[in-house]
């Protein structure tokens, strides 16, 4: 949980001793340590850069976590938004496109809890955050949207404020 901390008092140190430790392939207790990164939730651009590889990799291959795995793709949707030159196109459609059902309806709930304040902020959020993104990367084939998915879409359309026609328009 306080990897952040480490990482700014002594990132070589951080390296070496724990993000070494956070790839699947390259650790039994990678799992356990993303898990416990989610929590925590704090992040600077120097170590998502440090970790970003590993933190992906674990996103799309970090096997079933439910709620454990809710953290780190809500995590995934803030960097995407406000980082977006961090995460490629090609990175973030890898791990989209294998996400289940309960991870694609994360990822819009964390869309939803963006739209906030009144209805002309919320579109301007819309418009200019969670549309592009959603336009560019949620899932087109029709196997993805599911009962689940599709309640999800509708829970975060009627917050779009002004922008509620739009957000209609795009979920259909």
């Amino acid at each position: 949980m306080r990897l952040h901390y480490l990482f700014s008092i002594d990132p070589d140190w951080t390296r070496e001793h724990v993000l070494a430790r956070l790839s699947p392939g390259q650790s039994e207790e990678a799992g356990r340590l993303w898990f416990a990164y989610g929590w925590s939730l704090s992040l600077g651009p120097d170590l998502l850069r440090s970790f970003k590889g590993a933190f992906l990799e674990f996103l799309r291959n970090g096997g079933p976590g439910g709620r454990k795995l809710g953290n780190l793709r809500r995590l995934f949707v803030t960097v995407c938004l406000e980082a977006p030159e961090e995460p490629t196109e090609e990175e973030i459609r890898s791990v989209v496109k294998p996400m289940p059902e309960d991870g694609l309806k994360t990822v819009l709930g964390s869309l939803k809890r963006r739209l906030v304040g009144e209805s002309a902020e919320r579109a301007r959020i819309w418009h200019e955050k969670v549309h592009p993104w959603l336009r560019d990367y949620w899932p087109q084939a029709a196997v993805r949207n599911t009962a689940a998915t599709s309640e999800a879409i509708l829970e975060l359309v009627v917050v779009c404020g002004d922008a509620f026609p739009e957000a209609v328009e795009w979920s259909l």
